[in-house]
């Protein structure tokens, strides 16, 4: 009566009242959500769906309080990092589990949260099965354990797994033979490059290949054989240089 009279603040206080005494009514439930919203109590309302949520009678319906209030968060009270802790409660119910581990990713790239990131990566290809999609989260979980958390070994199996299903992939093979030579491994720079020149390519791209085995050889190997051989695939293809 009170709600429809249009007296929220007391019919709130009342659905305070009959909530301590009976948790999942919902009548109350639904009158108490009435007055937040209504009032424009954000940060009570996303409290108010968390504790619901922790009430609700099934993985569906908590899975859904848990997407409304981290929605809140992100896009209304422009605070992530709450978002990202309902979010990870979301992500521990199986059936919404890949939609909120994407939603994750997206929140802790934008807080540069690198640990959090990488761990939604690595739960996010456990549930993948397509291997199409599975290649692209290999493909962004090896750059970005090489490029933002400095774990060339992460990103090394990342990138192997990537060749096992597609060996031409250049890209990859690039980050490999960048990756060995930041390590100082010049001999696995040079079975990386090797194994880039013997695969199907235009001349300008094996030219480059040979070219950068010519140096690395010269530079970094004392092998006057295999630089001398190196050096001639280049002239080969490309006799005026």
């Amino acid at each position: 009566v009170l709600r429809a009279a249009g007296e929220l603040e007391r019919a709130a206080a009342i659905y305070d009242l009959i909530l301590a005494v009976s948790p999942k009514e919902p009548e109350a439930w639904k009158g108490k959500e009435e007055y937040l919203v209504a009032h424009g109590k954000l940060e009570a309302l996303v409290d108010f769906l968390s504790k619901r949520a922790e009430l609700a009678e099934n993985d569906g319906q908590r899975a859904a309080l848990l997407e409304r209030a981290a929605n809140i968060a992100e896009r209304e009270l422009n605070n992530p990092r709450l978002a990202v802790s309902l979010q990870e409660r979301r992500a521990s119910i199986p059936a919404a589990s890949a939609d909120a581990l994407g939603t994750l990713v997206t929140l802790y790239d934008a807080i540069s949260d690198n640990n959090g990131l990488r761990s939604a990566l690595e739960r996010q290809l456990t549930l993948t099965g397509n291997p199409r999609a599975r290649i692209e989260l290999l493909r962004r979980l090896g750059a970005h354990c090489a490029h933002r958390l400095d774990d060339g070994a992460r990103a090394e199996a990342c990138w192997q797994q990537i060749l096992s299903a597609v060996p031409d992939d250049r890209e990859v093979r690039e980050e490999l033979t960048a990756l060995y030579r930041k390590r100082g491994d010049f001999e696995a720079v040079d079975r990386a490059l090797m194994s880039q020149a013997w695969r199907p390519s235009d001349d300008a791209n094996l030219l480059a290949i040979w070219r950068a085995s010519a140096v690395n050889l010269q530079e970094n190997i004392t092998d006057s054989e295999r630089t001398i051989a190196a050096w001639r695939r280049v002239l080969d293809l490309a006799p005026d240089d």
